[in-house]
C-alpha cells in the first residue's frame, strides 16, 4: 500500500508542478566515470531516467533492470546513472568502474562520482541540482535524495513526472505503468 501511495503522490506532485528542465541544461556536457563525454543534447526530446546509485555498493538488480530499460526498443527510455558517495564510498574509482562495467556489463552511461547532499561542502552534480532546485520560478518542488536507488522519470518534453524508490523493483506492474505513462503524460 505504501508503494502505491508513493507512486500516486509522485505522479500527482509532478503533474501539478510540471518541472521543466531549463533549456541551458541541454547545452551541458560532463564526463562519465570512465572519462567519456556525456552531452545532454543527445537526450533532448527523449524520455530519460536519472538513477541514483550507491557508489560503494551498487544494487546489481537495479543495474540489470535499468540496463534492460535502456536497451528496450519501446518506450525508448535513455538512462543516466549517477554514482553517489553520500551513502557509501567506493574502495576506489577503478574498483567501482570494474564492477559496474565488467560484472554488470551495463550499457548506459554513468556520471563521475558525485554527491547528492550539500552537507560536506562538496560540489553537487548539476543533474541533482536541477532535481532539488525547489524554485518557484521553474515551478519546481524541492526533491530530496535520501537514499540510493531512487529513479527520476523525465518525459520527452523534459518534465519530471514520477519518482520511484528501490521498492519498485519488486513491483513490475507499477514500473511498467510508470514507463508507459511517459507517452500519455501530456496528451
Amino acid at each position: 500500500m505504501k508503494l502505491i501511495w508513493s507512486f500516486y503522490l509522485c505522479l500527482l506532485c509532478a503533474t501539478v508542478a510540471g518541472q521543466q528542465i531549463p533549456e541551458q541544461l541541454w547545452k551541458q556536457t560532463f564526463y562519465s566515470i570512465d572519462s567519456f563525454k556525456i552531452e545532454m543534447s543527445h537526450y533532448q526530446g527523449k524520455p530519460l531516467i536519472l538513477a541514483m546509485l550507491d557508489a560503494g555498493n551498487p544494487d546489481k538488480q537495479a543495474l540489470r533492470l535499468l540496463d534492460s530499460i535502456n536497451k528496450a526498443p519501446a518506450p525508448n527510455f535513455s538512462v543516466i546513472g549517477i554514482p553517489l558517495t553520500d551513502f557509501n564510498m567506493p574502495r576506489s574509482k577503478a574498483s567501482l568502474l570494474k564492477m559496474l562495467r565488467d560484472s554488470s556489463a551495463i550499457s548506459f552511461p554513468l556520471t563521475g562520482l558525485g554527491r547528492a547532499k550539500n552537507d560536506s561542502g562538496m560540489v553537487i552534480h548539476m543533474l541533482i541540482k536541477w532535481l532539488s532546485a525547489g524554485t518557484d520560478k521553474m515551478n519546481h518542488y524541492k526533491v530530496s535524495i535520501d537514499d540510493a536507488g531512487q529513479f527520476f522519470f523525465i518525459d520527452a518534453e523534459g518534465k519530471l513526472y514520477a519518482i520511484l524508490g528501490r521498492q519498485a523493483l519488486n513491483a513490475p506492474g507499477l514500473l511498467k505503468s510508470v514507463l508507459s505513462a511517459s507517452s500519455n503524460h501530456h496528451k
